[in-house]
Order: structure tokens, then sequence, then C-alpha cells
């Protein structure tokens, strides 16, 4: 299990999750898209769609002991459009929402990630970027490890 699959796993469970979830804007909806790894680099000024990535910012590998273990600190980002000033907030929290059930509802991803606590959430409160709001989930993961080799072991066998 590498990092990189970890993300992929994660993204394709919250797309299934996310399948028919919406953002309303001002009359008209739009889905909300789902990436692994970081979200695309915004290349004009023109206000973007909704959307959520699962990015691994930091892991860890433990070599002593019994319980070798290695994990992966993941951050879900939310990003949603919408102008309204007094109630767009809602449908950051919505979706964060959405997304934090889901995630403790199935607690192990693709059957190689097992989630552990705690499940640490927030917002950016300083909004900068209307009419965008923004948060965050941030995870950790059990993933697969290598077994080790021995030196001098044959690499193919």
């Amino acid at each position: 299990m590498t990092i990189v699959e970890t993300m992929d796993n994660i993204a394709d469970y919250l797309r299934a999750v996310l399948a028919d979830y919406t953002i309303s804007d001002g009359g008209t909806s739009a889905p909300v898209s789902v990436y692994a790894g970081w979200p695309p680099v915004r290349d004009s000024s023109k206000i973007k769609e909704s959307f959520v990535y699962a990015c691994v910012t930091d892991w860890q590998d433990d070599l002593d002991g019994t319980n070798q273990t290695s994990k992966a600190t993941v951050q879900i980002g939310f990003s949603v459009q919408d102008a309204d000033l007094k109630d767009g907030w809602r449908q950051l929290y919505n979706l964060m929402e959405t997304v934090r059930q889901a995630l403790l509802r199935k607690r192990t991803i693709a059957g190689r990630s097992w989630l552990q606590s705690p499940v640490k959430g927030m917002v950016v409160v300083d909004n900068l970027l209307f009419p965008e709001w923004s948060g965050a989930i941030t995870v950790q993961y059990v993933i697969g490890q290598p077994v080790e080799e021995k030196i001098g072991e044959a690499l193919n066998g």
C-alpha cells in the first residue's frame, strides 16, 4: 500500500458518497468534484466549482517492537462556492458533516487503510476569498507496510 493509493482510495470512496450531492448557489445546483492529492491549480480568476480533496500531508513508519505500523495523515479539504452572505457558510458545514459521517461509518477504505482517532475538523474563519468557504478534516490511517527483506536475499524470490 502506498500513500498515493491511500489518497486514490479515499477519493474514490468520497466520490461514491458524494455522487448525488450538489451545492446550490443563486438558484443553480452543481455537483461537488473530488480529487486525490492536490486540487487543480486555478489558472484564471473565474469562480471555480465546489470541491473536496484527499491529500496525504505526512506519514510515519514505526519499525520498533511487535506492532510495526505505517500511518498516513490525510487532509480532506473542502472548498464551497456560495455567494449568500447570510447562509453561504451552511453549505460548507453540511458538506463537511456528510463526509465526516461517511468516514466514521466506513472506517476501512478499500480493505487496506484503517481510520484511527481522533478525527479533527476546522473551518477557515477569516474568509478572504469570498464567495469561497473553506475547511478541512484531518484523519490518520494505518496503511500496509512492506515486508522486510534481509540483506543478501534475492530480490525476486
